[in-house]
């Protein structure tokens, strides 16, 4: 366990090397935030208050979800590469599982990003603050929070699989721009899962905790109820994306180091 936390450490360190990746990515999020901000305001001031949100509320949603969506951990495509190259084998080598390798390696990443981010979002609530919804219990925050990793571990897993695919196919770039698709709408980042077509489906599925959830959990729009259920769903979500990773790593891992593999 220690090695892993230390991998994480030294990614969060070598990402605050570049400080200007970090500072344009940030940017970027602003620009998509703010895209959606005027877009979300068009739309209210011709339909008025609808969905189950006020303006201010969809405001406040779609910048913590944002938040939740950009920072949950992804497996990196030097995986696949590192399979292609034969590079992995160094990996082998020394009593590490790849799956939580790469998972301190990515979270410890993240977190340099997240800083940048908590700080642009803080200067949002102190410039737009009429625009926003402050939440009022720190339990719902924490509870958040929890869901939101959770929702990361689904989401690692399945970029885990794809990656896992290079030890049976070339080139795999093509399933993780698929998956980032699917992530995109799945999550509820772009749109709020409640709004749309077929939401009893969407909001039961597994990538509903990468920012849909969370978000709505933030906002103290779920009932103790409904968080309840969902922690459970999502316990269960998380042990069959963990358990399957681990096992499409395991023959993969086979295959790759038979021989002429």
């Amino acid at each position: 366990m220690r090695v892993y936390w230390n991998m994480a450490i030294y990614e969060m360190k070598y990402a605050l090397r570049y400080r200007a990746n970090i500072f344009f990515n940030t940017m970027s999020e602003m620009v998509a935030f703010f895209a959606f901000f005027l877009l979300w305001r068009t739309i209210f001031s011709i339909n008025g208050t609808g969905w189950g949100y006020t303006f201010r509320e969809m405001a406040t949603y779609y910048l913590i979800s944002n938040f939740f969506f950009h920072h949950v951990p992804v497996c990196w495509n030097e995986f696949s590469w590192f399979v292609r190259e034969g590079i992995m084998s160094n990996f082998l080598t020394r009593p590490l599982n790849l799956y939580y390798l790469y998972y301190s390696r990515t979270f410890g990443a993240k977190w340099a990003y997240m800083t940048s981010t908590v700080i642009f979002i803080a200067s949002m609530y102190l410039i737009f603050g009429n625009f926003f919804v402050l939440p009022h219990n720190i339990a719902f925050i924490l509870l958040a929070i929890l869901f939101w990793i959770g929702g990361g571990i689904i989401y690692y897993s399945a970029s885990f699989w794809v990656e896992a695919l290079s030890f049976w196919f070339e080139e795999v770039s093509g399933y993780s721009n698929v998956l980032f698709v699917i992530k995109s709408f799945l999550s509820g980042y772009l749109i709020p899962l409640n709004i749309v077509p077929f939401k009893k489906f969407l909001i039961y599925q597994p990538f509903n905790y990468v920012a849909y959830f969370p978000t709505r959990v933030f906002m103290g729009k779920v009932s103790y109820h409904e968080i309840l259920y969902h922690f459970v769903a999502m316990l269960l979500w998380i042990l069959t994306f963990w358990g399957t990773s681990l096992y499409v790593l395991k023959k993969g891992l086979v295959k790759y180091s038979a021989p002429g593999g």
